[in-house]
């Protein structure tokens, strides 16, 4: 039964789930995880650009949740080298919830973008509609990678990193504008955050935060490799002047986390310290003030006794380390800190490299101070596929040694697919609805949700706790007893929600549905609303140099999606290491014609779509669900020949068509319980 927590989600395209599974806690070999065989390392598939326009075109309104509001274009598809700080706010004026969206802007489709800049608008609740229906310029020369707060009195602010002068070659520093007054929409001339450099460097990337006292923090890294540095300032006086910076780490990146708490008193900076130079994994560390940033504790390891102490060169050994791209930091209602990030299989080989292991990728991981342990968000259910077939004996094979691990990520040898590169769970945000921490984060599992250019559709994902971080929930209601065998693309439904559920496999150039760069305010608000910001990348991967779709740009919206809160219950399991599914090995008694269905063409169509069915002397059913598990269609129940053709016309049970998305459909006789996925775009 739903636990009325809350009421219902506004997002109509979310997939129904569930909850009540506990979090599988990482306890894995502290030396290291065994090595499955000679893989090699993952890396972008070769990919021939001259296919790309023979992809599919979906239209932008399937991409796209009922309840999502487009603030804003973009050309410029890397909104933030990893760690996301945020770049949504919402706040009441005039008896209004108007929410503040920032972010980098460009229209140019050169790799330099000469016109970058940063914009800013606000979506107002009552008239249902942005503020500007292209945004607000809040730079002066050519700037980027934003984030934003809100001073007490409602008045919005943006940093950003801007150039000294209109000449693309000069330096980029720290810079924060102040909204001129409270719904004003005109920003104040940007003010520099400190005039001097750290060791020789001027820090860029900035994230801030302001408590209800009014201070702005900020933090920014030095962007010369040879003076390391994460730096910190604040701003006494509403943003009127800043003061010097001082080092809180000597980390190299552009990728920290930072919060402040309810009442400014507390400040914490995040980062992942790095193993060795260039290896960019290692543990996550933190910083924190309790004078409202005017001295600092040492640091803080929290992984460690977690991961192992050292990372020696070895061919032979994948170990679990955190992604350096990722921690995200935010304090409860009681000023406890919780910190949510990327962890993923990496080795050190002996020519001093690190590899990442192929396939099942990442994961996301939690910890707060409160229990000082670590659970798993993104759910207890791996892709990785526990059960296989011996070739030379035929006999069936269960290892679930790395399923358990509950990576994300699809092995294309698993899916026969070479140009599949890995996939997994990446760039978490961390939210509270009350005192029950959310985490949303960027995935996929559905190795056919890759663009034409064959890299994967990111979709947002949501999950929430109610016992302090200890076990992790979807936002709906799941039965894992109506959920078939082998059904891996259903397992993780018991654990997140998916946010966007957007599925466009084989998309071309400014087709796709890649939901990426997502944040989140760190409180629901009024009628339980999470607040989350994102891009929709029309064409998956960033157009930047060293990517494969380097120089092929696509304009992207800039999204707001409010959704309103709830928490599920789960029934039945979901059984991980396959002694519930039927025997594949070779039997001796007389073999008998097996029940079998399969899709006719495509599983992608547009009016309707055919199955050919093999059921000898038996009864059964092939029925239709939507992605909340609902039936939509009984396409045939009874008696079958021995073989038949059945259609589906893309209909429901009343006859009304249905509209675009994702459909799965069952096939069900005594034999067999089979079941695939479908899209439908019109």
């Amino acid at each position: 039964m739903l636990k009325k927590l809350i009421v219902l989600v506004t997002v109509t395209t979310v997939v129904a789930l569930a909850a009540g599974v506990t979090a599988v806690t990482p306890k894995i070999q502290m030396e290291g995880v065994p090595f499955y065989g000679t893989i090699p390392n993952a890396k972008y598939p070769d990919t021939s650009p001259i296919q790309w326009q023979s992809g599919t075109a979906y239209p932008l309104e399937m991409m796209m949740p009922a309840t999502a509001r487009q603030i804003g274009l973009t050309t410029y598809d890397h909104q933030q080298n990893g760690a996301q700080g945020n770049r949504v706010v919402p706040f009441p004026f005039n008896n209004d919830t108007c929410v503040h969206v920032c972010w980098t802007y460009s229209a140019d489709e050169n790799e330099d973008h000469p016109n970058r800049a940063v914009y800013w608008n606000v979506w107002s609740n009552n008239a249902s509609k942005v503020y500007s229906p292209t945004g607000v310029k809040a730079n002066q020369n050519r700037a980027g990678y934003t984030t934003m707060g809100i001073l007490p009195d409602g008045r919005a602010v943006v940093a950003f990193h801007e150039l000294l002068s209109s000449s693309i070659t000069s330096d980029p520093v720290s810079k924060i504008a102040v909204e001129a007054a409270p719904g004003f929409r005109v920003f104040n001339s940007p003010v520099q955050v400190s005039q001097n450099k750290f060791n020789g460097d001027w820090p860029i990337w900035p994230h801030i935060v302001i408590g209800s006292d009014g201070v702005i923090h900020v933090v920014s890294c030095n962007q010369d490799t040879s003076s390391k540095a994460v730096c910190y300032s604040r701003s006494t006086n509403q943003g009127g002047s800043y003061s010097e910076w001082v080092q809180i780490s000597d980390y190299e990146g552009a990728d920290v986390g930072v919060a402040v708490s309810d009442d400014g008193s507390k400040i914490a900076i995040a980062w992942v310290r790095a193993l060795l130079d260039n290896f960019a994994l290692g543990h996550v560390m933190y910083r924190e003030s309790t004078d409202g940033g005017l001295t600092w504790g040492d640091p803080v390891n929290i992984t460690e006794g977690y991961y192992p102490a050292d990372f020696p060169p070895d061919d032979d050994i994948y170990r679990l380390w955190a992604d350096y791209a990722s921690p995200c930091i935010a304090y409860d209602k009681q000023g406890n800190l919780h910190i949510v990030f990327e962890e993923g299989l990496y080795r050190h080989g002996t020519d001093d490299q690190f590899y990442i292991f192929p396939g099942y990728y990442h994961r996301i991981a939690y910890w707060n101070e409160i229990t000082d342990d670590f659970t798993i968000p993104s759910g207890k259910f791996g892709t990785y596929r526990p059960v296989s077939v011996d070739e030379g004996s035929g006999e069936t094979i269960l290892d679930s040694t790395l399923y358990d691990m509950a990576l994300w990520g699809m092995n294309p040898d698993v899916y026969s697919s070479d140009n599949i590169m890995e996939i997994g769970a990446w760039k978490p945000q961390l939210s509270f609805w009350g005192n029950n921490p959310i985490v949303v984060f960027c995935g996929q599992r559905d190795p056919a949700d890759a663009s034409i250019a064959h890299i994967p559709n990111g979709d947002l994902y949501v999950t929430v706790s109610d016992d302090n971080g200890q076990t992790w929930k979807p936002m709906f209601d799941w039965d894992y007893t109506v959920v078939p065998n082998r059904a891996w693309w259903l397992a993780e439904r018991g654990c997140v929600t998916n946010l966007t559920s957007s599925h466009t496999p084989e998309g071309r150039q400014g087709f796709c549905a890649d939901e990426q760069f997502a944040t989140v305010w760190p409180r629901t608000t009024r009628n339980n609303i999470l607040h989350v910001t994102y891009q929709l990348d029309r064409f998956t991967g960033p157009a930047l140099s060293n990517y494969p779709t380097a120089g092929y740009y696509s304009s992207n919206p800039i999204m707001y999606i409010p959704v309103e809160m709830t928490i599920g219950t789960v029934t039945g399991t979901f059984n991980p290491d396959g002694s519930d599914y039927p025997v594949i090995g070779v039997s001796e008694t007389p073999s008998v014609a097996q029940s079998r269905v399969e899709v006719l063409g495509s599983n992608v169509f547009t009016k309707s779509v055919s199955f050919a069915v093999e059921c000898p002397l038996t009864t059964g059913s092939l029925k239709i669900y939507d992605a909340s598990g609902s039936l939509v269609k009984t396409v045939y129940e009874g008696a079958f020949t021995e073989s038949q053709t059945l259609t589906w016309d893309g209909t429901d049970n009343f006859g009304a068509k249905v509209s675009n998305g994702v459909y799965f459909y069952s096939f069900i006789t005594s034999q067999i319980n089979e079941s695939g996925r479908l899209v439908l775009v019109r």
